[in-house]
């Protein structure tokens, strides 16, 4: 299923601690995929120091999640967001909001159409 970068943070927001896998692009241009959960706020392996963060990821496209294989706090840029699985449910990262009006199924249907239009 195809989904939009707003609708992929809202999913990782709302995952609500559970599991998740995202496949992204890093700063350096490898490929990433991590797996971990929202709502780790103390670990033993990465304890937190009090301060907070200095600024609000939101503000830069930001998600953070703790990293479970590496046992740190990671910084998810949305806007390279490739991937992203949630409860089993694996989502395509990227297009823009219209396409999350569609209903399932459909997205095809539409492209074929307005195709049509556009050669007549």
């Amino acid at each position: 299923m195809n989904i939009s970068k707003a609708k992929a943070t809202d999913l990782i927001k709302s995952s609500k601690g559970k599991f998740i896998n995202v496949k992204f692009v890093k700063k350096n241009g490898d490929h990433r995929s991590l797996t971990g959960r929202t709502g780790v706020y103390n670990s033993p392996h990465a304890p937190l120091t009090g301060e907070g963060l200095k600024y609000n990821p939101d503000d830069y496209g930001l998600v953070g999640i703790f990293d479970a294989q590496k046992k740190a706090y990671r910084m998810v840029n949305i806007n390279t967001l490739q991937e992203l699985t949630v409860e089993g449910q694996t989502y395509s990262v990227g297009y823009d909001q219209f396409a999350d009006t569609i209903p399932d199924g459909h997205l095809d249907s539409y492209v074929e159409e307005i195709n049509e239009l556009e050669v007549n």
